[in-house]
């Protein structure tokens, strides 16, 4: 195969004197504008027993700035016909906007009143933890949900950043007081810490001269200095069975150490974990679904963030079928390490990822989640259009010395909810087995 550079519309980053990095890429033939205002801290960010902290701040956001209330904020959006919302993931906070291109200083008004301005009113406040709270509760109510919240406080143990839940944990998201949220506010959502991203339909000057004029009056302040932490690797295969005695199902999440979001092998581990259970023809769903039709779902990915995150294979079957899934899951990795990919497997693998990487660029909207992602982890300016060419050089040594480092057949943190005696019987000889009472499971 040759190496193929893809086209993307070029972008213009400039820095404010404030330290706000700004991200331009216009696109004509989009009507549309997609605005992005990203604060590089989240919910890792939150402070030891306030837990929520970052997701409240969210959504706090949303309910009065500048000169808007809660109700006149949402009817002026609604007016415009545009969206705004507000999110945190463990490294970022971020609000999205779009609007259509005649409405683009509005939106940036309005982004520039949450960044700068928000209320942050006693009553709203109230509410937010009310509904944030309830959200938590309903955790208990979606086995899917409850599997991946224990699996994230299991795999990455109870003192590491990303161990929290993103809605925190219930006491401490209970005990917040609207202080709290001003605190995270005020030491976060600063210049220096924060990129604006937009896409779509404007001229760089005009709207670069409008984002000074609005942004260039943001505080600035300290930024937290923090080093990247590493997962300790474990020997032996770990379950957690969380007893849902009532259940019919199990959920499984299995997982090991893998890699963070700017580390040298993510591509070629693209080739390889889409080869294993990335896709529709991986080997996992292949083997488990179609053959054996065990499950209606299941997949294999790694976390790419700032601190090394996982490498998890995620899926659910019936409770008598909890056993011949494990063993299933197990027999690929040996099997993935016994019988090596062939060429003709691995060809057709990237060539299928290169087919379907150009989708991903269709849009402002992810255009601007590329370039964001860019900005975040200071990324190379030629991330995105470097990426098929990187690929299409890779060699079948380059793709397969990776398996042995990345994909082991042993030392997986394993977390399976369901009923938890019919579970335990299935599982043995698998690991060292933890059985979590119905009654001890809390949030």
């Amino acid at each position: 195969m040759s190496a193929d550079h893809i086209h993307i519309p070029p972008f213009q980053t400039e820095v404010m004197d404030n330290g706000l990095t700004v991200v331009m890429m216009p696109i004509d033939k989009m009507p549309l504008v997609s605005v992005k205002c990203l604060i590089k801290s989240g919910t890792s960010a939150d402070k030891k027993g306030k837990t929520g902290s970052a997701s409240l701040t969210l959504e706090l956001l949303k309910k009065g700035s500048g000169d808007y209330n809660a109700a006149k904020f949402s009817e002026a959006i609604d007016f415009l016909g545009g969206t705004v919302n507000t999110g945190s993931a463990p490294d970022y906070s971020i609000i999205s906007a779009d609007f259509l291109q005649k409405d683009l200083a509005t939106a940036l008004q309005f982004m520039g009143g949450m960044v700068m301005k928000p209320h942050f009113l006693d009553h709203e406040f109230d509410s937010a933890q009310q509904r944030i709270s309830a959200a938590i509760k309903g955790i208990m109510d979606n086995p899917s949900s409850l599997n991946s919240y224990f699996f994230q406080k299991l795999f990455f143990g109870e003192s590491h950043p990303y161990a929290s839940p993103t809605n925190g944990i219930l006491p401490e998201i209970n005990a917040l007081q609207s202080q709290d949220i001003r605190e995270f506010f005020n030491e976060h959502f600063i210049a220096n810490n924060a990129v604006l991203v937009l896409t779509g339909k404007f001229q760089i000057p005009e709207v670069f001269a409008n984002i000074q004029k609005i942004f260039s009056s943001w505080g600035t302040g300290q930024l937290r200095k923090t080093s990247r932490i590493l997962i300790p690797v474990q020997q032996k295969n770990k379950f957690f069975v969380m007893d849902r005695p009532d259940s019919v199902q199990t959920y499984i999440q299995m997982g090991v150490p893998g890699i963070y979001q700017n580390h040298p092998d993510s591509i070629p581990l693209n080739v390889i974990n889409s080869l294993f259970g990335g896709g529709f023809t991986s080997r996992l769903n292949q083997e488990i679904r179609v053959k054996r039709g065990l499950t209606y779902s299941i997949s294999s990915g790694f976390t790419r963030m700032f601190h090394q995150g996982s490498f998890a294979i995620g899926t659910f079957t019936k409770t008598e079928s909890t056993g011949e899934v494990v063993q299933v899951i197990f027999d690929e990795l040996h099997k993935l390490h016994d019988e090596k990919p062939r060429d003709d497997e691995i060809r057709d693998t990237i060539r299928h990822l290169c087919g379907t990487y150009p989708l991903s660029l269709e849009t402002a909207e992810q255009l601007s989640e590329k370039l964001t992602r860019m900005a975040l982890y200071e990324l190379p300016s030629t991330w995105i259009s470097d990426y098929l060419s990187i690929l299409q050089a890779l060699s079948m040594s380059d793709i397969l010395k990776i398996v042995d480092d990345y994909f082991p057949v042993s030392g997986y943190t394993c977390v399976l909810s369901g009923n938890g005696r019919e579970i335990e019987s299935q599982i043995q000889g698998f690991g060292e087995i933890t059985v979590m009472p119905n009654e001890d499971i809390h949030l």
